[in-house]
């Protein structure tokens, strides 16, 4: 069900900030023309609502057929589909996501009412060039409970060579980067009025923050997504986040890809 994937990604939690990048270029319908132009991207809805079980996607799609458009759009579904038993291999159905979910709620609700559930997803590109696209998908799901779960991860992708890059891929000189983004943290936290011990363990190392699970970019600022997940220990389940945002210009000095 789409509540495991919800539970997995919580874990690499991350707010999803600001709107999507669309970078229009002439839609590329041949491998060079795609490896050379930077693709373009359309958001589009997909809802389904019944007996008051709701769920949403608002995604950012690769538009043409090419192998780059192929690649990042399966990326995409593929982190949004988690482990839905139902939907069917590289079927990019994000109606048939959505009316899965209701259909499970539905069920769900005759041998257990626990309230409407709900499950709003986005999958948001931020940079998008001809060798690298970084892209946030996230969502909110409630099925029961106390409150909903909030998740999301961040992909960094190469449409050029059609791979997914990981962090260490694009990241060059990590210390420099945690000293570059250790004060900037403790003072965004000092801003919300609830600075105590709970947050020095983010500080243990030398006083130096672990990088967050959740790295981000766009064409003028880097994103650092801390979660109250990763600053608590694990007993706590508070979900929202700290934002650090930093002009692109200051992170480019430790990064091996040029942005």
């Amino acid at each position: 069900m789409l509540i495991a994937a919800a539970l997995f990604f919580a874990l690499q939690s991350c707010q999803n900030q600001g709107q999507s990048v669309n970078n229009p270029s002439n839609n590329a319908t041949n491998n060079t023309a795609a490896a050379t132009n930077a693709l373009s991207f359309v958001k589009k809805e997909f809802k389904a609502d019944k007996e008051g079980q709701t769920a949403s996607y608002s995604i950012d799609i690769a538009q043409g057929d090419s192998p780059q458009a192929q690649f990042i759009n399966n990326s995409i579904f593929r982190s949004l589909q988690g482990t839905e038993a139902n939907i069917s291999k590289n079927n990019l159905n994000y109606q048939e996501l959505a009316n899965s979910f209701v259909t499970d709620a539905i069920a769900y609700q005759k041998e257990d009412p626990s309230g409407d559930w709900s499950s709003d997803n986005t999958a948001v590109v931020y940079y998008n060039s001809p060798n690298f696209i970084s892209v946030v998908t996230s969502g909110w799901e409630y099925a029961g409970g106390a409150h909903g779960n909030p998740w999301a991860n961040a992909l960094y992708l190469d449409p050029a060579k059609l791979q997914m890059l990981m962090i260490k891929d694009i990241i060059g000189d990590e210390m420099a980067l945690r000293k570059l983004i250790s004060p900037l943290l403790d003072k965004e936290l000092k801003k919300t009025g609830e600075y105590d011990a709970s947050y020095l363990e983010i500080f243990a190392d030398n006083g130096l923050v672990r990088l967050p699970a959740c790295v981000y970019f766009s064409s003028t600022e880097a994103f650092f997504d801390f979660s109250h997940q990763e600053l608590f220990d694990a007993g706590m389940s508070n979900a929202i986040s700290t934002l650090v945002k930093i002009p692109i210009a200051q992170v480019q000095p430790f990064l091996k890809l040029k942005l």
